[in-house]
């Protein structure tokens, strides 16, 4: 039960993600007709944080691949 939870969060933060770099490509495709890209790189730097949050390459407990 918790895993399916944990899981549905998963997609909804991944969701989030998705909405938030769509944004910010709205923003850099505005930013080209002039209007700065000030927007542009504050939505894709918040996009980019959600990202690198849900990577599990960030837990240390993820197991670690054999060298």
């Amino acid at each position: 039960m918790l895993w399916n939870i944990a899981y549905i969060g998963v997609i909804i933060w991944e969701s989030l993600s998705a909405i938030v770099l769509i944004i910010a490509v709205v923003f850099f495709v505005r930013g080209f007709l002039g209007q700065g890209f000030h927007a542009a790189r504050v939505w894709s730097s918040i996009g980019l944080v959600m990202i690198i949050l849900l990577s599990p390459r960030w837990d240390d407990t993820a197991p670690r691949r054999a060298q």
